[in-house]
């Protein structure tokens, strides 16, 4: 994977005021991270494998239509039927984690107490299946929550006062997203390399394209 940092923001914004410009750096770095979580990110959702599902696709056009609380209860319904170390059970973790960060990108409130409310129900599964099969893709919806937060703080500080320390802040918040997308990425690569070594199964191969997937 290429990690490039992007061009200096003063060069590609010249005509900006300067009491602007921190402003300004801070939106271009949101958008060149959700550049690199487009071709780069680990997983910003459910991971896409083929389903006749009819509740899966039921809650994904939930969530589109914003009905996050009927999707919530169908979330918890199927997560019960699961055996808890299954894919299934992982899918249906992950996607109560997609429909709190949802409810949370249309409040004015992302900080630290909803990302943690947005990851829970990953740390819940996590918590009792620390080995769980897919912890790999677990873990990369905890840092998809982290960076949907960074980009809610982008907007709301690029329509509302926002003092400098504030600004400072949310800088801190994207490379901290920067970095932690470029070390789940290496981390994907070598669980990838490890498993391709060994990949005798239909199994194996099936999560050594998965985990391709959630590379790219």
């Amino acid at each position: 994977m290429r990690f490039v940092w992007p061009v200096p923001i003063a060069f590609c914004l010249p005509h900006i005021p300067e009491n602007l410009m921190p402003l300004a750096r801070l939106i271009a770095l949101s958008l060149w991270i959700t550049g690199v979580s487009a071709a780069d990110s680990p997983w910003p959702q459910p991971v896409r494998r083929d389903t006749n599902s009819r509740e899966a696709d039921l809650v994904a056009a939930m969530i589109d239509q914003r009905m996050l609380d009927e999707a919530k209860e169908i979330c918890l319904d199927q997560q019960q039927r699961s055996d808890p170390r299954s894919d299934e059970s992982a899918l249906w973790a992950i996607r109560l984690s997609l429909i709190a960060t949802q409810r949370q990108m249309l409040d004015d409130r992302f900080d630290d107490q909803e990302i943690a409310a947005a990851q829970k129900p990953v740390d819940d599964l996590l918590g009792s299946y620390p080995d769980h099969p897919r912890v790999l893709f677990l873990n990369a919806q905890k840092l998809a929550v982290a960076r949907e937060a960074a980009h809610h703080a982008v907007v709301v500080a690029s329509i509302s006062p926002t003092r400098s320390d504030q600004i400072d802040q949310i800088f801190t918040r994207l490379a901290r997203v920067t970095t932690n997308l470029k070390e789940s990425a290496e981390q994907v690569d070598r669980a990838r390399a490890a498993l391709d070594s060994n990949a005798n199964t239909p199994r194996q191969r099936s999560m050594s394209a998965d985990l391709l997937r959630l590379h790219q």
